[in-house]
């Protein structure tokens, strides 16, 4: 059910209901995505204080980063839906919304990425996740493969929650010109003197596609109707509806229609993540899609590398072999990480706790001990 790859990079889990709050994290200095074997996610950013884009599907409360919060159906996630367009059956990977049990299901969660590969009635639906090394934003990659001997019609719709995201002004729409959907909302104020704080925001939400759609939804209770998550109504056309959200709770889903060869497959990358406006939307696109670099690779996979890079830069100095393998897995791969983590983002708040920041740090010293005693420093000095 639970194993380690070989090369000890990787702990992998055969089963999306064994262990249904299984989980890995990723972050960079600015944001941190925690994200469950079945497709349900948190993701934080900082601003300077912590926001999100992705929210849940009511008036939610600002907290930290919560470990262990609970699940529900509507609760933020990261799907994709397959349709065979022969027969009308649908599925769903990772897991959630549609829960049909898979015929080969695994979710692997490494130090740098995030992968899922799930097999249901031989198409094979492989996703994963990565992030840049500075920018806030979720890169992901999605292959879709036929298995079987024969080809087949299939409708993919990758479906990226936005959930309620204000109750002073929500809206979507897709945009032409980005190839994406872009969700807009203004953090709520009621002072007008606070309108200067929260003026220059991320307050908007996009979902970029390295692929131009053949169909859009926008429009959350349009895309949901009466079918609910595990079966939206949007699915049953031939064609999402192309609706808009204006003062409506927004999301962002898309639909790709496609035939398949005998084993032929089709490979789509999609950034999902927080901007200020249209324009900075544009510059992504222009750097993660458009423009190439010396080694001829586009933004997205040069960003993938560079991520991978700095996670490598956490490597622990110390190494141990004992008669318990598991043991010696997490102490030389997997407590580095943790502590990197908290040594180099505070947990990803403003106001760290004396205690949490001191023990943190001393965790650094076994991995950049500048940074350790920088942190004691700053901290005797207070």
């Amino acid at each position: 059910m639970i194993r380690a790859t070989e090369d000890n990079q990787y702990v992998e889990l055969t089963s999306p209901t064994s262990l249904p709050k299984a989980s890995g994290f990723l972050w960079n200095e600015k944001m941190m995505i925690h994200v469950n074997c079945r497709g349900y996610a948190v993701a934080q950013f900082m601003q300077p204080e912590p926001a999100k884009y992705s929210y849940a599907p009511n008036l939610e409360a600002k907290t930290f980063m919560q470990p262990e919060q609970p699940y529900y159906a509507h609760h933020p996630g990261r799907f994709v839906y397959i349709k065979d367009e022969g027969n009308g059956e649908i599925f769903s990977a990772p897991y959630e919304p549609v829960r049909k049990q898979a015929d080969s299901y695994t979710f692997a969660v490494g130090k740098h990425d995030i992968h899922w590969k799930v097999i249901q009635n031989d198409i094979c639906v492989e996703m994963s996740l990565r992030l840049p090394k500075e920018d806030v934003m979720e890169l992901w990659r999605v292959k879709v493969t036929n298995l079987s001997s024969r080809k087949r019609k299939l409708s993919i719709y990758p479906y990226y929650s936005v959930g309620y995201m204000s109750w002073m002004n929500q809206s979507g729409s897709y945009v032409e010109d980005l190839q994406g959907i872009v969700c807009s909302a203004v953090t709520p104020y009621q002072k007008y003197q606070d309108y200067s704080k929260i003026k220059n925001y991320s307050d908007k939400t996009y979902l970029l596609a390295d692929h131009q759609p053949t169909a859009w939804e926008v429009n959350h209770e349009n895309f949901e109707g009466e079918g609910g998550l595990h079966n939206p109504s949007g699915l049953q056309s031939e064609t999402l509806a192309g609706g808009d959200a204006r003062y409506e709770t927004p999301v962002a889903a898309l639909q790709y229609r496609v035939e398949l060869e005998a084993g032929a497959e089709q490979a789509y990358r999609f950034i999902f993540g927080p901007a200020h406006d249209e324009t900075e939307m544009e510059g992504i696109r222009q750097h993660y899609f458009v423009k190439q670099n010396e080694k001829g690779q586009d933004g997205f996979t040069a960003a993938e590398q560079e991520y991978a890079d700095y996670i490598a830069d956490g490597k622990g100095n110390i190494q141990i072999e004992t008669p318990d393998s598991w043991l010696d897995n997490v102490v030389n791969h997997w407590l580095p990480r943790q502590m990197y983590y908290h040594g180099k983002t505070n947990r990803l708040t403003t106001d760290p706790q004396t205690r949490n920041y001191l023990q943190d740090n001393m965790g650094m010293s076994y991995i950049q001990p500048q940074i350790a005693r920088a942190a004691f420093l700053t901290a005797l000095s207070q």
